[in-house]
């Protein structure tokens, strides 16, 4: 049975890398990305540098047969 997080529970999986230095925010951004746009991991893992898109704030997520853009900042 598939159970949802909450919002204490997700911060705190959030807040869990122990490794410390650009791995810690490495990870972090990861589990961020994951929980926020809702990603498979496979999805995650497949972002490439050319499908950042920080000067208009998108990201571009490709999957086994769509793609989609997803706001990297809040509104």
């Amino acid at each position: 049975m598939m159970a949802i997080m909450r919002s204490n529970e997700a911060a705190e999986v959030v807040e869990a890398p122990a490794q410390e230095g650009w791995y810690r925010a490495r990870n972090r951004a990861l589990l961020e990305l994951l929980y926020g746009a809702g990603l498979r991991v496979s999805e995650a893992v497949n972002i490439k540098l050319t499908n950042l898109f920080f000067d208009v704030g998108f990201i571009k997520i490709t999957g086994k047969e769509y793609w989609m853009i997803h706001n990297l900042y809040k509104p």
